[in-house]
């Protein structure tokens, strides 16, 4: 988990400022969003795979073990979705508007992992807190 945080935040920071403040990412931000990325699906894949172990829920109320898995699998989705969507609109299988409708889905689904993480986070902390 700690590769995607630490791919997960400049792909945030960079990919929310360039939106926000510019409309549009390029140039070193753009580069610096494209270099994380990789290391963010890979992070993404391992968590996927070696996720919040089965131990790691023992003792925690049935709302507890609900909350987490489904955050969890929630920012799986939504953060494989976020980089599908971006590899298929670089591809040349589509047109101009397919490519500005994949890039709206990257942002959103990018947008939902970032809520999703934070919440699954979140969760971790004050069971961690209660302990």
């Amino acid at each position: 988990m700690a590769l995607l945080l630490l791919a997960a935040a400049p792909l945030a920071v960079t990919g929310f400022a360039g939106w926000w403040l510019w409309t549009r990412l390029e140039g070193w931000w753009l580069l610096a969003h494209m270099a994380a990325a990789p290391l963010m699906l890979l992070g993404l894949a391992g968590w996927a795979l070696f996720g919040p172990q089965p131990a790691a829920n023992a003792g925690a109320g049935a709302a507890s073990r609900w909350a987490r898995a489904a955050s969890h699998r929630l920012a799986v989705g939504l953060g494989f979705l976020a980089g599908a969507s971006m590899l298929a609109a670089m591809s040349d299988f589509f047109g101009y508007a397919a490519q500005e409708k994949l890039l709206d889905l990257h942002r959103y689904a990018s947008l939902g992992f970032c809520v999703a993480l934070a919440a699954h986070a979140s969760l971790a902390v004050s069971r961690s807190v209660r302990r």
